[in-house]
């Protein structure tokens, strides 16, 4: 008769944003039935889909590392065995982003403004906003896009606004356009 237990390693590692997977692999005498519970389990982490965990770690749960994990099987109801394993999430440098929407209406002859604000994951300094061709009655000072159309202005103007990371080697940006 062959003894109830998980044969091969878990998976104990994930990264940040990708979707993990571990299936679980049993040795065990095939006329049982076999039940397999999730014990503990971290929050992203679903529990059995099929016989496969699966779950895509947050830049939250990067903070927590490393991760409980802890499984048993029972077999006909009566014999049982765990398996408990960490699981360590590998963060990965997330682009900055814009968390306002911009302003896209502007009446000639009336002030106009749009200051953006943006958020980065890791916290990173991010203090760096750049913008692209500005139509000339708009100016981009002190983080506020500003300015009056004048009554013969264009009646639509495409703008392009990139916040970008200053402190970190891959310098990540997000650009964000808008059509006044």
């Amino acid at each position: 008769e062959t003894e109830l237990e998980f044969v091969g390693e878990p998976k104990t590692t994930a990264t940040e944003d990708v979707l993990y997977t571990y299936t679980p692999q049993i040795s065990y005498d095939d006329k049982k039935v076999l039940t397999m519970t999730a014990v503990t389990l971290p929050t992203w982490l679903s529990p059995f889909y099929g016989t496969t965990l699966r779950g895509t770690p947050t830049q939250a749960d990067v903070n927590n590392n490393p991760h409980l994990v802890k499984l048993r099987v029972t077999a006909d109801g009566n014999d049982a065995v765990e398996q408990e394993f960490t699981i360590a999430i590998t963060p990965v440098n997330d682009a900055p982003i814009f968390t306002s929407l911009p302003v896209t209406t502007a009446t000639a002859g009336l002030p106009y403004s749009y200051q953006p604000q943006v958020s980065d994951e890791e916290n990173d300094t991010l203090t760096e906003i750049t913008v692209g061709t500005l139509p000339e009655w708009l100016t981009f000072e002190s983080g506020v896009l500003s300015g009056t159309p004048p009554l013969n202005a264009d009646k639509l103007t495409d703008i392009e606004l990139t916040v970008s990371e200053t402190d970190t080697a891959e310098k990540l940006s997000t650009k964000q356009s808008l059509r006044t």
